[in-house]
């Protein structure tokens, strides 16, 4: 094959080619890559993934917005109980003592259990909100990884495009940001856990 090669260019030439060609692949290539990748890719991708972590987190918080059935309930029965207590004070005392206080306590069990059951949505969105803030910290470590895979999957068009000075651009290159949110899911598994 260097025989066809000496054809067409000299040898110090095709042997200048060869050694640029390593030296891009092992060396130049991925550092530049290292360098361009962090300086023009991460900071989106930290915005990008807190943004999208916050708006999960608000989704989620959403479902624990709205009050259950036991609390609807326990807000009726309370506030029928207090009309009845305002409009027949003397009747519902007697009938309640004569229940052996079953209605008042059974209102107050209920309202308890209505109660327990804020404090359990309370307590869901806590978690969620403190669980999205540790991926939200995470973010420049799950970019890092993001592009540290990406490097990995593209080290042969950062060598020619960093070999070629610019002229020759790949579409993994042109596409960088794609090939990251690729491996997005795979480097929040990987740091988060």
């Amino acid at each position: 094959m260097t025989k066809e090669l000496t054809e067409i260019a000299p040898i110090s030439v095709v042997f200048a080619v060869i050694f640029w060609a390593i030296i891009s692949y092992f060396v130049i290539g991925p550092q530049a890559a290292t360098r361009i990748a962090h300086a023009d890719y991460t900071e989106d991708c930290k915005i990008n993934l807190v943004s999208t972590i916050h708006a999960a987190s608000h989704e989620q918080q959403q479902t624990f917005n709205q009050s259950t059935n036991l609390e609807d309930q326990s807000a009726q029965s309370s506030s029928a109980w207090n009309s009845l207590q305002g409009q027949y004070s003397q009747q519902t005392q007697l009938i309640d003592m004569l229940t052996g206080g079953g209605f008042s306590r059974t209102i107050q069990i209920q309202n308890e259990a209505a109660s327990r059951a804020r404090q359990a949505r309370d307590d869901a969105r806590k978690i969620i909100r403190a669980r999205a803030e540790r991926a939200a910290q995470s973010a420049p470590d799950q970019c890092a990884c993001q592009v540290q895979m990406a490097l990995g999957e593209s080290q042969t068009e950062w060598a020619m495009y960093v070999g070629s000075f610019t002229l020759i651009k790949n579409e993994k290159i042109s596409g960088f940001p794609a090939l990251m949110r690729v491996n997005a899911r795979y480097c929040s598994e990987r740091i988060t856990s």
